[in-house]
């Protein structure tokens, strides 16, 4: 087998980890307990895992993958007026320590009670373009803010569970 892979005489341990011999980087994170996401401000959908870090050259590109799935957390018939919750996902970087930039955002309903209460999955793709990232380190993060239209407000929540992000850095 060695002989047809062109590798006679060694092992595949012996090379170790060459994600960087052809300039590609795969990064992921994931959150794996449910915690809210609420209104007024974005919060990171990667919580302790994120953001994803990455060097980069002033020509790379990032392709940005995640998926996740939101609850109504109170997941009952009882509570406010039925009504939707509007969730907006962004992919937000980071050049050099600097503030968060949003460079892709999305929006998904998630019903709340009255409605049917079955878990919302969504999944995102995006791929920075020329100017995005910057030479040295960038960072990579996924946030999420909830918005609904009932008045009055009723400080309505999601809940995010299973959440996973890729991000691959390679040369343009």
């Amino acid at each position: 087998m060695s002989k047809i892979a062109g590798i006679k005489g060694h092992s595949p341990e012996a090379y170790g980890d060459n994600s960087n011999s052809s300039g590609i980087q795969t990064l992921s994170a994931v959150h794996t307990p449910p915690f809210v996401v609420g209104t007024g401000s974005f919060t990171s959908l990667l919580q302790t895992q994120g953001p994803i870090e990455i060097e980069a050259s002033a020509s790379d590109r990032a392709i940005i993958m995640f998926s996740g799935v939101f609850l109504d957390p109170n997941q009952s018939s009882e509570g406010p007026t039925p009504g939707t919750i509007t969730v907006t996902v962004e992919f937000a970087v980071s050049n050099d320590g600097g503030p968060f930039t949003s460079v892709y955002a999305a929006e998904f309903t998630v019903p709340f009670p009255g409605f049917n209460p079955s878990p919302v999955s969504y999944s995102m793709f995006f791929e920075t373009e020329s100017g995005e990232l910057t030479a040295g380190l960038n960072a990579i993060d996924v946030r999420a803010e909830v918005s609904t239209t009932a008045s009055p407000d009723p400080g309505l929540n999601v809940t995010s569970v299973n959440a996973s992000a890729v991000v691959i850095l390679t040369p343009v």
